[in-house]
Order: C-alpha cells, then structure tokens, then sequence
C-alpha cells in the first residue's frame, strides 16, 4: 500500500472553520506576504488586514498596486482559488482605515460575497454552506468584556514566516496572552496588547478567544467549536536599551479592538470634517 493510500484513511476532508475564515496576502513582484481575514456587513463581503500591509510605513518600499488573495470550494476545503485585488485607487476607494483613529487596520471591499462563519459556530439552527471560506461579522465581535481577564489565553491565526502549508494553504494557529485590561484602550489608544511569539507574514490576523476562555468566563451554550473576535494583530514592540543600537523585543504585541472594523465600514463613507461641523452647532 503507497503512502498516498495510507494518508486517505485517516485524511479528514472538513476544517475547523476559523482557518477558512483566513487568506494568505501576496505581493506582485515583492516578497513577503501578510495575513487578512474575511468579514461581512450588510451584505457585503471584505478584506481585514493592516493598514501597514497596503500602505508600508516604511518610505523606501513602495505601496503595492495590487495584492493576491484566496478563497476555498464548499466542496474542496484543500483547494484555493485566487483573487486579485487592486489598490490603484488608494485609500478611500481601494480601502478604507479609520477616520478618526490613527487605526493600524485596512478594510477592503471585495466582489464576492461568504458566508457568515456565525451561521456554523455557536449557532444551533444549521442551514446549507454555499462558500468553502467564511466571514466573521458583527456578531462574531465579543462584546462582553468583562469574558476576557488579563493572563487569559488568546490565539493568533496567520502565516508566520515561511512555517506555512504549502500544500493546503491552512494557517498557523500560535497561542497568546492577553496582557492588558481587555476592553480599556491601553495608553490612550485603541489596542491591548498581547504576550506572544510573533515573526513576519502574521501582520492582520485575526486575534480570537477560543472555548477554553469563552467557557470558564460565563460560558456559551455552545454545539461546537466557538471562537469570537476580539481584535487585529498588528505590530510586536521593541525595548529600547541604555544603548540606542540594542532594540531587543519585548514579544508583547498590539492588537486593535475588532470594534474599529464596524466603525470604519460605519465611517468609510462619512464627511468627518462636515460630522464635526454639525456636532459644534
């Protein structure tokens, strides 16, 4: 018997449904690539990831024209079909980030339309999946805060370095701590942070509470797997020693409050000058 029959009767054809919720980023003639998960409102499908990933900070690396992403068959998790998305247009058409907070998230809007991962997780009423990939949306979201404590694992979903499956596409799934009062910004800004080991490529994944937290603070009356959103992986910090020259890091990170996606695409199509105006008279 091959090795490739061997494989088949243990091989399970179906996937834990946060990894279908996940897309690798390329980069056209660039290397590197990022992460970027997929999420729904009002009956749209988009692109979250790092405003960073769109937009490098960095001067001498020039803006992407475009980025290549994937999706899954219902029928064929192992598969991917690729996608690919301008961003000639820029920010404001291309994508959109926050108005008012300096948010390092970019949401992008696509041209096709996912599932809900909502009507599979947590949810007892089932009805038939059409997309292979799924979208988290504003339910996903876990608004009660007080779930999450400080010292409570969180999982980090992406594509660390090259550690990735190259065969299958699936994501990496690296456990973190949530290392902040979650649910108050940390030094005035929208984040908390997390304790984690962190490398190139998880730049916008998806940061969730899994059922081990989500169950032992509350509980869900859950028939399956659970997870909830709880924010944008976005940057690892670095100290600063008494020698400018020695950075050494610090593997806490920081995460954007996943509230801020529903207030961009809430935003995106506001005059915030003019929303000013209106609320000083």
């Amino acid at each position: 018997m091959g090795m490739k029959n061997q494989l088949s009767e243990w091989y399970d054809p179906s996937a834990n449904p946060v990894y279908q919720t996940i897309t690798k980023i390329r980069f056209p003639r660039q290397q590197g690539h990022a992460t970027g998960f997929f999420y729904n409102s009002d009956d749209k499908t988009y692109l979250v990831t790092n405003r960073h990933v769109v937009s490098p900070d960095d001067d001498e690396v020039q803006d992407p024209d475009s980025i290549r992403i994937f999706t899954r068959p219902v029928d064929s998790l192992g598969d991917r079909e690729y996608h690919d998305i301008s961003l000639n247009e820029g920010e404001g058409k291309s994508w959109f980030t926050h108005p008012i907070h300096d948010a390092d998230i970019a949401v992008l809007p696509l041209d096709f339309e996912l599932d809900c991962v909502n009507h599979r997780i947590g949810i007892d009423e089932e009805r038939p999946v059409e997309t292979g990939s799924l979208a988290y949306n504003e339910d996903s979201i876990l608004s009660e805060k007080d779930r999450v404590l400080p010292g409570n694992r969180a999982q980090v979903v992406g594509y660390p370095g090259d550690y990735v499956d190259q065969q299958y596409g699936f994501p990496v799934t690296r456990n973190a701590v949530v290392s902040t009062q979650y649910g108050f910004p940390f030094d005035g800004n929208p984040i908390f942070l997390t304790d984690a080991r962190m490398h190139p490529g998880t730049s916008g994944s998806p940061v969730v509470a899994g059922p081990e937290t989500l169950i032992i603070h509350g509980g869900l009356d859950l028939w399956g797997p659970a997870y909830k959103l709880l924010g944008v992986h976005s940057a690892t910090l670095q100290q600063s020693t008494v020698d400018k020259d020695d950075e050494r890091m610090l593997e806490l990170n920081t995460t954007w409050y996943a509230e801020l996606i529903e207030e961009i695409l809430f935003l995106k199509d506001t005059d915030i000058e003019e929303l000013d105006d209106q609320e000083n008279n």
